[in-house]
């Protein structure tokens, strides 16, 4: 639907855009690759993928770690080009952008944190939302609704609402078969959810079967041997996501916080 008109505009459009002819072509690689493009027209449109996947993905990160982190970037994108591409199989039509991408982050953010405050931005004025998981709902209608008016009867809207779609089920899906221990239920999950990341039974058996380091008490009295082992944990975090801690690191973070607050 967006189409890059610049310099190598041509080289791009047959091989890193998606479109109907490219996979025609066998260019598989298009489903991944449309989404590292943006059309230099539609400046609000770059602003708003580059803002999305770095506020949303500033507190994602940390709580996912960096290989769930790109797992659920590629499989928005994925997904969301399957479901644009499923409406689209026959139209000399082309798909740039991120936004499936900031959608599947969103929904899993909205699923993590159902109850948290939002401030949007409206018309340019910063309005703020009791909670996240209405602007949840809201974009979910938008999406359908434009989608059923507009993509299904074949009508231009220059906004690819399908593939909004296909990343919210992507982010949505994420969340529920690697953060979440509830049973499948078909329906929205932001209910009633706790803030704290729960991981799947499987993925704490594979931990315990792959941590053989003995449980030791930290000496807190010990500053230095306390910062050495709040940097260790940090790291972990970051190469493994907030789950992947025991208990007595968990701990380790709270009486080192406590610590740090009385001085």
């Amino acid at each position: 639907m967006l189409l890059i008109q610049f310099g190598a505009g041509a080289y791009v459009s047959q091989n890193l855009e998606l479109a109907s002819l490219n996979l025609h072509e066998y260019k598989i690689w298009t489903l991944f690759t449309y989404s590292l493009l943006h059309d230099p027209n539609n400046l609000l449109h770059v602003l708003f993928s580059v803002l999305g996947i770095y506020f949303l993905g500033r507190d994602l990160l940390p709580i996912l770690g960096n290989k769930r982190f790109f797992t659920l970037y590629a499989m928005s994108g994925l997904v969301g080009g399957l479901a644009w591409q499923a409406l689209h199989w026959n139209e000399a039509a082309s798909l740039v952008g991120a936004s499936a991408i900031v959608c599947g982050f969103f929904v899993l953010f909205a699923c993590l944190n159902p109850e948290r405050p939002i401030t949007i931005l409206l018309l340019f004025i910063p309005v703020t939302l009791p909670k996240i998981k209405y602007v949840a709902y809201g974009l979910l209608l938008f999406d359908l609704l434009g989608m059923a008016f507009f993509e299904i009867p074949g009508r231009k809207s220059g906004i690819g609402h399908s593939a909004h779609l296909g990343g919210m089920l992507a982010g949505y899906l994420f969340y529920q078969f690697t953060l979440s221990n509830r049973s499948w239920k078909f329906g929205l999950p932001w209910s009633k959810h706790s803030e704290e990341i729960i991981t799947p039974k499987w993925v704490d058996k594979q931990q315990q079967r792959k941590s053989a380091t003995p449980i030791f008490q930290v000496n807190l009295t010990n500053r230095e041997h306390l910062k050495h082992e709040v940097d260790r944990i940090l790291d972990k975090i970051n190469s493994k996501g907030f789950g992947s801690l025991t208990p007595e690191e968990k701990k380790t973070l709270d009486d080192a916080r406590d610590m740090l607050s009385k001085h």
